[in-house]
Protein backbone atom coordinates (compact mmCIF):
# COMPACT_ATOMS: atom_id res chain seq x y z
CA UNK A 1 0.00 0.00 0.00
CA UNK A 2 1.40 3.40 -1.10
CA UNK A 3 1.90 5.84 2.01
CA UNK A 4 -0.30 8.34 3.17
CA UNK A 5 -0.79 11.51 4.98
CA UNK A 6 -3.95 11.82 7.22
CA UNK A 7 -5.58 15.10 5.70
CA UNK A 8 -5.95 15.92 9.64
CA UNK A 9 -2.46 16.03 10.35
CA UNK A 10 -1.88 18.27 7.39
CA UNK A 11 -4.41 20.84 8.96
CA UNK A 12 -2.91 20.27 12.23
CA UNK A 13 0.39 21.74 10.90
CA UNK A 14 -1.38 24.78 9.94
CA UNK A 15 -0.35 25.80 6.56
CA UNK A 16 -0.81 29.53 5.01
CA UNK A 17 -2.54 28.89 2.39
CA UNK A 18 -6.89 27.89 2.01
CA UNK A 19 -6.42 25.14 -0.40
CA UNK A 20 -4.90 23.83 2.90
CA UNK A 21 -7.99 23.45 4.58
CA UNK A 22 -9.33 20.49 5.67
CA UNK A 23 -12.69 20.61 3.10
CA UNK A 24 -10.28 21.51 0.04
CA UNK A 25 -8.06 18.26 0.89
CA UNK A 26 -10.48 16.04 1.13
CA UNK A 27 -11.76 16.90 -2.37
CA UNK A 28 -8.36 17.02 -3.90
CA UNK A 29 -7.76 13.69 -2.34
CA UNK A 30 -10.71 12.42 -3.91
CA UNK A 31 -13.27 12.23 -0.62
CA UNK A 32 -10.87 10.78 1.33
CA UNK A 33 -9.33 11.12 4.50
CA UNK A 34 -5.82 10.47 3.45
CA UNK A 35 -3.63 11.87 0.62
CA UNK A 36 -1.08 9.91 -1.30
CA UNK A 37 1.98 11.25 -2.88
CA UNK A 38 0.55 10.87 -6.24
CA UNK A 39 -2.86 12.89 -5.07
CA UNK A 40 -0.41 16.04 -3.88
CA UNK A 41 1.78 15.09 -7.21
CA UNK A 42 -1.68 15.24 -9.31
CA UNK A 43 -3.38 18.39 -7.45
CA UNK A 44 -3.87 21.72 -9.34
CA UNK A 45 -1.44 23.53 -6.68
CA UNK A 46 1.80 25.29 -6.67
CA UNK A 47 4.78 23.21 -7.00
CA UNK A 48 6.49 24.83 -4.12
CA UNK A 49 3.23 23.62 -1.98
CA UNK A 50 3.48 20.18 -3.19
CA UNK A 51 6.84 19.98 -1.67
CA UNK A 52 5.74 21.69 1.86
CA UNK A 53 3.28 18.44 1.94
CA UNK A 54 5.22 15.44 0.43
CA UNK A 55 9.03 16.43 2.39
CA UNK A 56 7.60 14.87 5.53
CA UNK A 57 6.80 11.60 7.32
CA UNK A 58 4.95 9.44 5.96
CA UNK A 59 6.57 10.14 2.43
CA UNK A 60 10.38 10.74 3.22
CA UNK A 61 12.58 9.82 6.21
CA UNK A 62 14.75 11.69 7.73
CA UNK A 63 17.68 10.63 5.89
CA UNK A 64 15.89 10.87 2.35
CA UNK A 65 14.86 14.28 3.71
CA UNK A 66 18.85 15.04 4.17
CA UNK A 67 19.60 13.18 0.93
CA UNK A 68 17.39 14.74 -0.91
CA UNK A 69 18.45 18.22 0.49
CA UNK A 70 22.05 17.68 -0.15
CA UNK A 71 21.01 16.84 -4.05
CA UNK A 72 18.72 20.73 -4.21
CA UNK A 73 21.77 22.40 -2.91
CA UNK A 74 24.06 20.43 -5.15
CA UNK A 75 21.55 22.07 -7.90
CA UNK A 76 22.06 25.91 -6.15
CA UNK A 77 25.90 24.87 -6.07
CA UNK A 78 26.56 23.46 -9.68
CA UNK A 79 25.26 27.24 -10.82
CA UNK A 80 28.07 28.58 -8.82
CA UNK A 81 27.19 31.99 -9.13
CA UNK A 82 24.30 33.06 -6.45
CA UNK A 83 25.13 33.15 -2.87
CA UNK A 84 22.92 34.88 0.19
CA UNK A 85 24.93 33.66 3.35
CA UNK A 86 21.22 33.76 5.69
CA UNK A 87 19.33 31.19 3.84
CA UNK A 88 23.18 29.11 2.92
CA UNK A 89 23.75 29.15 7.07
CA UNK A 90 20.17 28.27 7.83
CA UNK A 91 20.57 25.28 5.77
CA UNK A 92 23.70 24.55 7.49
CA UNK A 93 21.84 25.15 11.03
CA UNK A 94 19.00 22.98 9.62
CA UNK A 95 21.19 19.95 8.64
CA UNK A 96 23.20 19.88 11.94
CA UNK A 97 19.50 19.82 13.86
CA UNK A 98 18.74 17.26 11.80
CA UNK A 99 21.64 15.35 12.61
CA UNK A 100 21.52 16.45 16.09
CA UNK A 101 24.21 18.10 16.49
CA UNK A 102 22.86 21.23 17.87
CA UNK A 103 19.44 22.49 19.49
CA UNK A 104 17.02 24.37 16.67
CA UNK A 105 17.30 27.52 19.54
CA UNK A 106 20.50 28.99 18.56
CA UNK A 107 20.53 30.78 15.45
CA UNK A 108 23.07 33.18 14.24
CA UNK A 109 22.54 36.91 13.53
CA UNK A 110 20.95 37.54 9.87
CA UNK A 111 18.49 34.45 10.01
CA UNK A 112 14.99 36.18 9.50
CA UNK A 113 12.05 35.61 11.54
CA UNK A 114 10.21 33.34 8.81
CA UNK A 115 13.69 31.24 8.87
CA UNK A 116 13.36 31.03 12.70
CA UNK A 117 10.00 30.16 12.76
CA UNK A 118 10.39 27.01 10.40
CA UNK A 119 13.26 25.79 12.16
CA UNK A 120 11.24 25.85 15.54
CA UNK A 121 8.15 24.76 14.30
CA UNK A 122 8.45 21.93 11.27
CA UNK A 123 11.00 19.01 11.84
CA UNK A 124 14.15 20.21 10.92
CA UNK A 125 14.70 17.65 8.31
CA UNK A 126 11.44 18.83 6.61
CA UNK A 127 13.10 22.71 7.14
CA UNK A 128 16.44 21.70 5.32
CA UNK A 129 14.73 20.20 2.56
CA UNK A 130 12.57 22.70 2.27
CA UNK A 131 15.45 25.78 2.28
CA UNK A 132 17.46 23.86 -0.13
CA UNK A 133 14.62 23.53 -2.68
CA UNK A 134 13.75 26.94 -2.49
CA UNK A 135 16.99 28.09 -2.71
CA UNK A 136 17.64 26.17 -5.68
CA UNK A 137 14.51 27.60 -7.31
CA UNK A 138 15.70 31.33 -6.15
CA UNK A 139 19.47 30.70 -7.74
CA UNK A 140 18.13 29.18 -11.16
CA UNK A 141 15.57 32.37 -11.09
CA UNK A 142 19.07 35.05 -10.54
CA UNK A 143 21.37 32.62 -13.23
CA UNK A 144 18.28 33.12 -15.68
CA UNK A 145 18.02 36.77 -15.18
CA UNK A 146 21.83 37.31 -15.25
CA UNK A 147 21.86 35.22 -18.89
CA UNK A 148 19.08 37.44 -20.04
CA UNK A 149 16.07 35.18 -19.47
CA UNK A 150 13.37 34.72 -17.97
CA UNK A 151 13.78 34.22 -14.13
CA UNK A 152 10.25 33.61 -13.45
CA UNK A 153 9.92 30.62 -16.04
CA UNK A 154 13.31 29.39 -14.83
CA UNK A 155 12.43 29.65 -10.96
CA UNK A 156 9.08 27.03 -11.83
CA UNK A 157 10.88 24.83 -13.87
CA UNK A 158 13.23 24.16 -10.72
CA UNK A 159 10.66 24.03 -8.50
CA UNK A 160 8.78 21.30 -10.85
CA UNK A 161 12.32 19.59 -10.95
CA UNK A 162 12.21 19.71 -7.49
CA UNK A 163 8.81 17.88 -6.88
CA UNK A 164 9.97 15.51 -9.58
CA UNK A 165 13.01 14.47 -7.74
CA UNK A 166 11.02 13.97 -4.46
CA UNK A 167 8.47 11.80 -6.00
CA UNK A 168 11.40 10.03 -7.49
CA UNK A 169 12.84 9.68 -3.98
CA UNK A 170 9.30 8.31 -2.60
CA UNK A 171 9.45 5.86 -5.53
CA UNK A 172 6.33 7.55 -7.28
Amino acid sequence: MAPAIKIQTIADLKPCKDYWQTDRLRALAGGKDEATAETIAAADIPPEDKLWALLRDPFLDKPQLIVLAGRYAQRTNDLGRVKFPPVVEAIRLSVLAAQGQIVQAHFPNGIDEQIKSWLTSHPAQHVCAMLAANWASIAFAKHAENEGRDGYAAQQKCRERNVKLALEMIGV
